[in-house]
This record gives structure tokens, C-alpha cells and sequence, in this order.
């Protein structure tokens, strides 16, 4: 059993449905852990949104680094990170309460760690604005897509909808997440412009990672593909998502 356990998966915290799903699908070649220490015996390590520094030996095949996760979870990082890649567009953001521009929408984001929405606050012109750590301009838009990527490739996307039974308040429009009445659907690939998938690839490989899920938007006034965030330990329990991890990661550990 030892020598078929050749695959960590290192999940935060404690395993997530996701993680523990991901390894019942690569069957008895893995095993979760969270330890700091990777045993000998493992080849290949999947961390799964854990940014806290581990020790392995040389040799070990890593598939998204702690350093690189924690760029992705702390957002005015990788915004700053965003911001310099050529052609990669993205919300404007600020970090200083004094810079933030009044004459429009502001989303005030009070962890800037959190994902999903859980800690935006809507700040209208003529609004008090929170002391917070980061504040995101907010873009207009037609439709929003969770892409994964994984192996420098798009093979995953998700649009997100509005359940047809809820209501929703101004605020919970604007901000997409399930808690406002937002589901994911999927989608095929083919049904999503490479437009969109060239974005999530390079925001992805731009914060160091070799997979995530990003999110994107389709600009109202400029259908213009904007990414929001990446996630590193994303949601994929449904069968068809999970294969699709699944698929990518048996590629990758060949």
C-alpha cells in the first residue's frame, strides 16, 4: 500500500468535501495530509489551497506551491501581480482610502483574503467608505465565468446564474455568490470565446500557480474579460468537474 501512496494531497485547514473527492477519484495512489513533512514515499504533491511552507526532499513534483497560493488568496497581491502582465485586464483596485475615486461604485473588501464575497461591502458616491485593505472599482457586466485551468490549459468552465426563486436586493445583484442567490452551471468549452480562457491562463500561471479557478467577468460597456480572483481549493464535488481535475492531474502524473 505504501508504494502504491505515491500522491499527497494537502488540503488548509481541515480536508474539504473537494479535497476528499479528489482523492477518492485518483483511488489508492493518494493520501491527504496536512503535515509540514512530506514522507519519502509520496513522488507528487497536490496542494490543494494550503499556503503554509511544508518540507520535501529534491525530486518531488509540487503542483502549486505555498508561496504561489498565498499569492493567490491575499487579492491586492495578486491584483498587484495582475496589473503587470501585458494584456491582462483587471478591476481597478487600491489599497489607500485616500485614492479611491467617489464618483462610482466601490467595492470594499474588509479581510482581502476572503473568497466568494463574503466580506464586500457595496459603497455607493456619497456613501461613507470603511477603512478596509483593499477596495475594488466595480465593472458593469454581462456575464461571469469560473474558468479552471490546470496544465496551462482551460479545461473546465462554469457560468454562474440567479436561481429563478430568489430575490434579490440591489447589493445581492451585484455581488455574484451563492449566499445571494447565485448557483454555477456548466458549460461546454467551446461555448466560451478563447478570450476568456487565454484570461484565466495567464492570471493563473501570473500568481505562480499550475492550477486554480478564476473568475471572470464580460465587461457591459467594453465586452472586455476582467479576472476578479483565483481560487486554489475550489468547489469541483460534481462528477463532471471532478473527472476533469481528475483527468488533468493523471496527465500531469504520468
Amino acid at each position: 500500500r505504501k508504494q502504491l501512496a505515491r500522491i499527497l494531497i494537502r488540503p488548509p485547514s481541515r480536508p474539504s468535501q473537494s479535497a476528499i473527492a479528489l482523492r477518492q477519484s485518483l483511488e489508492t495512489r493518494a493520501k491527504l495530509s496536512r503535515s509540514s513533512q512530506i514522507p519519502r514515499q509520496y513522488h507528487y504533491l497536490i496542494n490543494w489551497g494550503n499556503s503554509t511552507p511544508f518540507t520535501a526532499r529534491d525530486g518531488v513534483v509540487v503542483l502549486n506551491k505555498p508561496e504561489a497560493v498565498a499569492n493567490a488568496v491575499n487579492k491586492a497581491k495578486a491584483f498587484h501581480l495582475w496589473s503587470a502582465i501585458d494584456g491582462l485586464r483587471i478591476p481597478p483596485f487600491y489599497t489607500d482610502r485616500n485614492d479611491v475615486p467617489r464618483d462610482s461604485i466601490v467595492l470594499a473588501r474588509s479581510s482581502g483574503t476572503s473568497s466568494g464575497g463574503d466580506d464586500i461591502t457595496v459603497v455607493r458616491p456619497g456613501e461613507d467608505l470603511p477603512d478596509v485593505p483593499l477596495y475594488v472599482g466595480y465593472i458593469p457586466k454581462t456575464q461571469e465565468y469560473r474558468v479552471h485551468v490546470a496544465n496551462s490549459k482551460a479545461i473546465f468552465v462554469q457560468q454562474k446564474r440567479r436561481k429563478s426563486d430568489v430575490e434579490q436586493t440591489k447589493d445581492e445583484k451585484l455581488i455574484r455568490n451563492h449566499a445571494n442567490g447565485w448557483v454555477f452551471c456548466p458549460l461546454d468549452l467551446d461555448d466560451v470565446s478563447p478570450e476568456i480562457k487565454d484570461a484565466a491562463i495567464m492570471a493563473v500561471h501570473g500568481l505562480g500557480l499550475c492550477f486554480g479557478a478564476c473568475d471572470i467577468i464580460l465587461g457591459r460597456d467594453d465586452n472586455t474579460p476582467y479576472v476578479l480572483e483565483c481560487n486554489t481549493c475550489p468547489g469541483i464535488t460534481s462528477p463532471t468537474l471532478l473527472n476533469a481535475y481528475k483527468e488533468a492531474f493523471q496527465e500531469w502524473l504520468r
